[in-house]
This record gives C-alpha cells, sequence and structure tokens, in this order.
C-alpha cells in the first residue's frame, strides 16, 4: 500500500520529494509501532457500528 501512494506521490512531485515522504511516512509509522494495515483496521472499526466483535460491517 505504501508503495502505490509513494509511487503516485514521485508522479505529481517529482522523485526526491516522493522517496522523502514515503521514508517520513514510514519511520513514522515505525516510531509509533503500527503499520498501514493497523490504521485501516482501527478506522474501519471506528465505522463499525458493532465495534469490538472483530468483524468489519458484521
Amino acid at each position: 500500500m505504501l508503495r502505490k501512494v509513494a509511487s503516485q506521490i514521485i508522479k505529481i512531485f517529482g522523485s526526491v520529494a516522493g522517496h522523502l515522504l514515503g521514508a517520513a511516512i514510514d519511520v513514522a509509522l515505525t516510531i509509533t509501532g503500527t503499520s498501514i494495515g493497523g490504521v485501516i483496521a482501527k478506522g474501519l472499526d471506528y465505522l463499525d457500528k458493532n465495534k469490538g466483535n472483530n468483524y468489519v460491517f458484521g
């Protein structure tokens, strides 16, 4: 997922900015101890009406 985002940023802003932003996102996620998948899962759990049942919209 991060590679797709980084490649889109590279297309828009150029190679250097894309790599720097990708690296910054990577470092921030490593420092906070989370991942892209974890962020998506938390977001879906937030949107789900039955929170905490470990099912997406179930």
